[in-house]
C-alpha cells in the first residue's frame, strides 16, 4: 500500500469532516468518478459513526484507518478500527429488505447495499472491512 492511499487518524468526531475530505481528494486524484465517490463517502461515514457509537465506548486514544486501492475494473475501500470485535459480514447478510418504517440500522443497508462485495477481517484487537465499488461500465 503506497503511504498517500493510506491514512491514520484519531478516531474522533471532529475527524470525520477531515477524513471525508481526504478520501475524497484521493479519489479524484485516482480519477474515480463521482458516484462512485459519493458511495465512498456515505459508507465511510456510516462505518466512521458506529465506531464511535458502538465500537469506542470508553474513551481514551482510539485510532482508525482508511485506504484506498485501485484494480483493473473496482477500488477497495478500506476500514480499520481497534475496536471489539464486530462481525460487519454476519450482521450484513443477515439483513432482510430495508423496512421504512423501521427506526435506526438504515446505515447498514448503506453499507451492504452501496459497495459490490465486502469483506471482513477480525483483527486482535478490532476489525477491517474491505469494500469493493466497481467503476461503471460504458
Amino acid at each position: 500500500m503506497k503511504p498517500a492511499n493510506f491514512l491514520r487518524a484519531p478516531a474522533e468526531p471532529e475527524q470525520l469532516e477531515a477524513a471525508t475530505l481526504w478520501l475524497t481528494r484521493l479519489a479524484r486524484d485516482l480519477s474515480l468518478d463521482d458516484q462512485m465517490i459519493l458511495r465512498m463517502q456515505l459508507v465511510f461515514e456510516e462505518l466512521f459513526l458506529n465506531t464511535l457509537r458502538h465500537g469506542y465506548t470508553e474513551k481514551g486514544n482510539h485510532i482508525m484507518e482508511l485506504a484506498l486501492e485501485v484494480e483493473a475494473g473496482h477500488a477497495w475501500l478500506i476500514y480499520t478500527d481497534y475496536a471489539p470485535p464486530f462481525d460487519f459480514s454476519q450482521k450484513l447478510e443477515a439483513l432482510g429488505p430495508v423496512d421504512p418504517k423501521r427506526e435506526g440500522g438504515k446505515g447498514l443497508y448503506l453499507i451492504r447495499d452501496l459497495p459490490v462485495a465486502f469483506e471482513y477481517q477480525a483483527l486482535q484487537p478490532g476489525n477491517r472491512l474491505r469494500l469493493r465499488f466497481d467503476f461503471a461500465r460504458p
